[in-house]
């Protein structure tokens, strides 16, 4: 209900909103140096007369700590009666005298003259004005207390403007707006904050702008700003004096050091900074939002991932501090855990459970017997927080036996025959008994997504993309089937008695015929598939199916690179392998690699070829050419067994010292000369830098190298000779499971150019090895089973450590395969890089629409919860959960034996 009221008065802001929408608007889009012309976007209604005002405060402290949103920054400015509007309303009211005139003439001499002179007019010239003065606005708008006016200028905005259409896709409506937009320019401001002030009769505007020769930078995380301060000439500012302005008022200050960086407690997410050197004032805002979990991770997990109505859902939860560098172990307030069942219609079950001093939780909830097919939630709360996963109910029939399909090709070809193998194999290992099958044949034409279709065509396409006529939406491809083992033997009555039948070893083998194509269909993208659909003596049925590609050619080729980046001299290998088109490895096949050596200046030259014949797994590894700088292309090409080709390139960029250019690029460009690390090693970077990337187009000049994370771990200068850069550091405990290096330098124009590289970390020290080995590989039912577990840390000792053991049935996988991700990578995932940027050169300045902003600030904010389907278990006797522990613990050898009674049931794989 509280929502609904919130929504019902946003909607009401905004309708009230519209209705007082201004007819005047000014944008100033980013802030400027003193040498560059300002360039302001005004949107506009009436074309009156605009008088522009350039205001400065005369104390930019005080104007800030006034402000709610800089952005958005309004001072409200006094009115006064407009004395000119009485004088030309006077000047209005004086009539023409002629008739006054008139009336002064003697009589008798009127008479006279009367005959002689022209007819007066109908009406009487005496209700006419002398003149027109346009008698301008009741009040005048004047400037706001504490500003002073700096210069001003009027527009003329009977030039109009472009006109502003409204044609948003996916919409009716169109046609003009009613607005016209213009931009101005503005002569060079000396440095300083400034209020433009509008004023077209009596709707006035405001807006803030910046003109600044310093350009400033600013990462955010929690707790914490760093602010990196640099002048025009690319250099760092030292001395230069930080003030931060919380929502409260004041904030930390602090000085810059001579890399030109300062760092503040800061724990608010929105602050507002300024860097002053020599009278020169940049400001930068910010909007922070942490990517660190503050709430606990609950892993939950159940016995297996559908159930049927009536069954037993077994679950286990897995509690965790997410922490700095590693999950930590977490004990809630409250070690009562409330854990509810929830169906789709509302209707929820209940249970608890305690957190044990492994911080682990685990129970059992009922599926109701009257539930229909749908989807469970599984909640538990703890410690106040929500966590959610997710189950399948289904009243299933679980398959004895499964098809596989060897096919003798992927590709297809009309007009010949295709070949492939199938077997029928059970679950519980062994043949079906006397299964038969039916052969299909398919053949369709590739869809597209409408939006593929409509790329490119100028917004002139689907009715769903573009709001428009429709191209080829709703023409969906048809399945045409080819061949039918049924109609070709004309079994109609009963096709399983006459269908073929798997020889002893659950084997068959298929010949169909592909029929030719017919004139004008080789242009047509068309994809065949083949289907067999089989049935045992239980009439339990399996199918399998194989997509077969129209390709000339049936392999293709992966060439890949050991590194992206290698030292000069440095060791490389490129990979090569050729596969089947799915993805399949294609076997022993010949190719040929050529390298090429491309300079930075573009040129060109071979370094050599090489034939090659790949393995039985489809691989070949080449060792790469690195004595010269630049990039190495490998242009590999790869037959099939018809001879066939298959093209492709990869590159690799050699590098040498950072006065040898490696490759001309036109932004800088970041790369990771590291693969996966752990703590203790030394990870690397390259930087290449753009041509002429310093001031005065030098190649030399100061580039800030950050480490970050969950935090901001580390800055560093480095001084840079050249368009190369490698860097180098040590990977830290602290880093976690991810570092970010960032590397940075301001530009000329004041804007700062900065890329960032992830490097992972995988900590070994943090992931356990378990080890299981069941007594027997075979078992009947009613007898008993061992399993011994072991447990061991990364460096094979044995630890003291809890574990769940669940034997389900191998079938049920067929039907729904489990949802929930490996416990390390829900856990250990890459860390989030927490600290986010923010420039003064983005300092934009617009008016309206802080109301509505500080409305929608009072919504709720949202959470966002891991899915997990849960499991349950079965009460009768065709039981699909043999044993379900979801607390063994280890000795301090890390071992331990699960012993449980197979139940009676039909022989199955578990």
């Amino acid at each position: 209900m509280k929502c609904l009221i919130r929504l019902a008065a946003l909607s009401a802001l905004m309708l009230s909103g519209v209705a007082l929408a201004k007819p005047l608007y000014i944008t100033v889009p980013r802030s400027y140096g003193t040498q560059e012309p300002v360039a302001v976007d005004v949107a506009f209604e009436d074309k009156g007369p605009v008088e522009l005002r350039v205001l400065k405060p005369e104390n930019l402290d005080a104007f800030i700590r006034a402000q709610g949103d800089l952005r958005r920054a309004y001072q409200t400015p006094p009115t006064l009666k407009n004395p000119g509007r009485a004088l030309s309303r006077g000047f209005n009211a004086v009539r023409t005298p002629g008739m006054f005139l008139l009336d002064t003439l003697n009589p008798a001499f009127r008479d006279e003259v009367g005959e002689v002179l022209p007819r007066a007019p109908q009406a009487s010239g005496s209700g006419e004005p002398l003149a027109k003065v346009a008698e301008g606005p009741e009040r005048l708008v004047g400037v706001p207390p504490g500003f002073t006016v700096t210069r001003s200028q009027w527009l003329n905005l009977d030039l109009g403007g472009a006109e502003r259409d409204f044609n948003v896709p996916g919409f009716n409506a169109s046609g003009p707006s009613g607005f016209q937009e213009r931009r101005v320019t503005l002569a060079p401001l000396p440095a300083g904050t400034y209020v433009l002030q509008l004023v077209q009769g009596r709707v006035e505007g405001q807006v803030v702008l910046v003109v600044s020769d310093l350009t400033v930078q600013l990462k955010q995380t929690d707790g914490q700003v760093l602010v990196r301060v640099a002048g025009r000439d690319q250099k760092p500012r030292e001395g230069a004096e930080v003030q931060v302005y919380l929502p409260k008022g004041k904030g930390p200050v602090g000085k810059t050091n001579a890399k030109g960086e300062v760092t503040l407690e800061v724990s608010e997410p929105r602050v507002i900074a300024t860097a002053t050197a020599g009278g020169d004032t940049a400001i930068v805002d910010t909007d922070f939002y942490s990517a660190l979990a503050v709430a606990p991770d609950v892993f939950i997990y159940s016995d297996r991932p559908i159930y049927k109505p009536g069954h037993e859902v077994k679950f286990r939860g897995v509690v965790r501090q997410p922490d700095t560098f590693l999950a930590r172990l977490f004990t809630p307030k409250k070690r009562q855990v409330q854990v509810k069942l929830v169906s789709q219609e509302g209707r929820a079950l209940t249970t608890r459970a305690s957190v044990d001093e492994f911080g682990a939780f685990h129970g059992t909830l009922k599926v109701p017997d009257d539930l229909g097919t749908g989807v469970l939630r599984v909640e538990a709360e703890v410690d106040g927080h929500p966590h959610q996963g997710e189950a399948r109910v289904q009243d299933y029939v679980k398959p004895t036996f499964y098809l596989e399909m060897e096919p003798a090709s992927e590709t297809v070809v009309p007009g010949q025959t295709l070949r492939a193998k199938v077997r029928a194999r059970r679950y519980a290992g062994g043949t079906p008994d006397a299964t038969k099958y039916e052969v299909f044949l398919y053949r369709s034409l590739l869809d597209a997504p409408a939006w593929v279709d409509d790329a490119g065509k100028g917004g002139q396409g689907s009715d769903v993309t573009y709001g428009s006529a429709s191209t080829t939406e709703g023409k969906l491809s048809v399945p045409e089937r080819l061949y039918s083992s049924v109609e070709a033997r004309g079994a109609y009555e009963d096709p399983w008695s006459s269908a073929s039948a798997f020889d002893a070893n659950g084997e068959a083998e298929i010949d169909v015929a592909v029929p030719a194509l017919a004139a004008g269909e080789e242009r047509l993208p068309y994809r065949y598939s083949l289907t067999v659909r089989a049935r045992d003596d239980q009439e339990t049925f399996a199918n399998a199916t194989s997509a077969f590609f129209l390709s000339k050619v049936e392999v293709l080729g992966l060439a890949r690179y050991s590194d992206a980046v290698v030292p000069k001299s440095g060791d490389a290998t490129l990979a090569i392998r050729a596969t089947t088109l799915s993805g399949k490895p294609y076997g022993v096949t010949q190719g040929e690699v050529e390298f090429v050596l491309r300079k930075a200046d573009g040129a060109e030259k071979s370094l050599g070829k090489r034939s090659f014949s790949t393995a039985a797994d489809g691989t070949h590894r080449e060792k790469v050419p690195t004595s010269d700088v630049g990039t190495v292309l490998a242009r590999v090409v790869v037959k099939d067994k018809n001879g066939e080709t298959w093209q492709g390139e990869e590159s690799l960029l050699v590098i040498g010292g950072a006065d040898e250019p490696v490759a001309r690029v036109p932004n800088l460009t970041l790369a990771s000369l590291s693969g996966t690390l752990a703590p203790g090693d030394t990870a690397k970077l390259v930087a290449l830098m753009p041509d002429s990337w310093c001031s005065g187009g030098r190649d030399a000049g100061p580039v800030w190298v950050t480490l970050s994370g969950a935090s901001l771990y580390d800055t560093q200068v480095v001084e840079l000779t050249g368009r190369t850069l490698v860097h180098s550091f040590n990977v830290e405990k602290r880093f976690g499971s991810a570092v970010y290096a960032s590397v940075a330098y301001p530009t000329a124009t004041g804007r700062w150019e900065e890329r960032t590289v992830a490097f992972r970390v995988i900590p070994r020290e943090r992931t356990l090895t378990v080890e299981l080995q069941p007594r027997r590989a075979e078992a009947t039912p009613l007898t008993e089973q061992s399993i011994d577990v072991r447990v061991v840390d990364h460096e094979g000792r044995g630890v003291v450590a809890q574990l769940s053991v669940g034997v389900v049935d191998k079938a049920v996988y067929a039907i729904q395969s489990e949802f929930r991700p490996k416990v390390l990578d829900f856990f250990y995932p890459p860390a989030r890089n927490n600290v986010s940027n923010f420039f003064s050169s983005e300092f934009q300045g617009y008016g309206y629409g802080e109301a509505l902003a500080r409305k929608m600030a009072g919504l709720p904010d949202h959470a966002f919860a891991s899915i997990k389907p849960p499991s349950r278990q079965t009460k009768d006797l065709e039981r699909d959960t043999a044993h379900w522990d979801p607390a063994v613990v280890t000795d301090r050898d890390g071992r331990a034996t699960v012993r449980f009674t197979l139940p009676p049931t039909r022989r199955c794989g578990w």
